[in-house]
């Protein structure tokens, strides 16, 4: 570690929690804990170990492999780039306040470890891995860059062995999976405390979004910069999650469905406690990220990018600053009145071929009406015309008839003709 002197250590503790005292044993630091007494500075129940910051709190219970997480809630940005500065990037915390090291079994693939992609084709537990590995819509470079390998031991014969290797290229956990069914246990793994691991740390970017599953063998699905919890546990006393916090790394959540109600909100409630950005990818259609083909789960992760704008945008609209709150009130109008013009637009031009249709049918109808209405019109006019007339030329004759008797109008009636009454 960088660590330079205890006394460094000491001076640094003193600054986020102020006056403290070396434990009898030599190896702790006492100060107050800000959890659980952060107004009495004479109860120094939180110890830290000097040398690599875990600590425990013993009113409380708090935990942590490290301070990282009470320099983020209670300190500054100041203070972490001093902590990085004091104790390294690898803090690879294993010990916590009692002094004494954690047992742990040494760590090594077994002897005869072969990468998949350089074993015998020929053997037929190494054909057995493959069929198994191209079911599951794995490739070959799925093989080589997991560098996924098989043993002939008789504990890990028949399973696909997947390694892990930190920071600097070494060692630091592998997962060997069964590929038959009934074989039991289902997944294997070397008896190492998986807390102080931080599964692919050799392929992990601090830098950009790291997507969180839950085993390893998920990982095959996802975008390169992914990890393992290896469980559905995730606290102050992971390696990973202090990590998290020291580097400030968004997180993409992707765990098995079956955590949706039950473990799934603690992570994210967790690390988003201490501002980290998460966003939650939901797998329960397909069970779990490794039963899901790479195209699928880019999609879910892309539909998690947009519910996590969408919720940003609601949240900074309702809780930001004037500022954030006036510019994205701007980019929030901008958006409506985009959509409002072009609703609007295509509302006109609907509008505008609509009338003209409907005028166009109104119009032919009402010109058929007007035309059957003259014609109409016409023939009324000339049948009340020739009844009127018949019964002006009706009253006529008989007028001069009653003047004139001796003429007789009569006689020129059809049928009549030539014939006197």
């Amino acid at each position: 570690m960088a660590i330079r002197s205890v006394s460094d250590s000491i001076r640094f503790f003193e600054s986020l929690f102020g006056k403290g005292s070396v434990s009898s044993n030599g190896v702790n630091f006492d100060v107050r804990c800000p959890i659980c007494a952060p107004t009495d500075p004479t109860k120094k129940k939180l110890s830290i170990r000097t040398d690599t910051t875990a600590n425990h709190c013993w009113v409380c219970g708090w935990k942590s492999r490290t301070i990282i997480p009470l320099i983020r809630k209670y300190g500054s940005e100041s203070q972490l780039a001093i902590f990085k500065e004091l104790f390294g990037i690898s803090v690879g915390v294993q010990q916590f306040v009692t002094g004494e090291k954690e047992e742990k079994e040494t760590l090594e693939l077994p002897k005869d470890f072969k990468l998949l992609t350089l074993a015998n084709e020929l053997d037929p537990d190494v054909k057995a891995v493959w069929r198994y590995l191209y079911s599951r819509g794995l490739t070959d470079r799925d093989a080589w860059y997991f560098k996924l390998g098989v043993s002939d031991e008789q504990r890990w014969k028949r399973r696909v062995i997947m390694p892990s290797f930190d920071a600097n290229g070494n060692l630091n956990y592998f997962v060997a999976r069964a590929i038959d069914k009934a074989r039991k246990p289902k997944y294997d793994n070397p008896h190492v405390d998986h807390r102080s691991v931080v599964f692919n740390e050799l392929n992990i970017d601090w830098s950009k979004p790291l997507v969180l599953v839950e085993g390893p063998f998920d990982m095959t699905k996802s975008p390169e910069n992914t990890t393992a919890l290896l469980g559905s546990d995730f606290s102050e006393q992971h390696e990973l999650f202090n990590r998290i916090l020291l580097h400030n790394t968004p997180i993409i959540l992707a765990m098995d469905g079956d955590m949706w109600d039950t473990k799934m909100p603690k992570i994210y409630k967790k690390l988003t406690g201490y501002d980290i950005e998460v966003k939650v990818v939901d797998v329960r259609p397909w069970g779990d990220p490794g039963s899901m083909s790479k195209s699928e789960f880019e999609f879910a992760i892309s539909e998690a990018m947009v519910s996590f704008f969408l919720s940003f945008v609601l949240w900074s609209l309702f809780t930001s600053s004037p500022f954030s709150f006036g510019l994205w009130s701007l980019f929030v109008s901008f958006l409506f009145s985009f959509v409002f013009k072009s609703l609007l637009v295509s509302f006109l031009f609907s509008f505008v071929f609509r009338s003209l249709l409907v005028s166009f049918l109104f119009s032919f109808v009402f010109r058929s009406l007007l035309v059957s209405f003259l014609y109409g019109f016409v023939l009324w006019s000339l049948s009340v015309s020739f009844l009127y007339g018949f019964v002006l030329w009706s009253l006529s004759v008989s007028s001069v008839e009653f003047f004139f008797p001796s003429f007789a109008f009569r006689s020129f009636v059809p049928g009549n003709f030539g014939r006197r009454f």
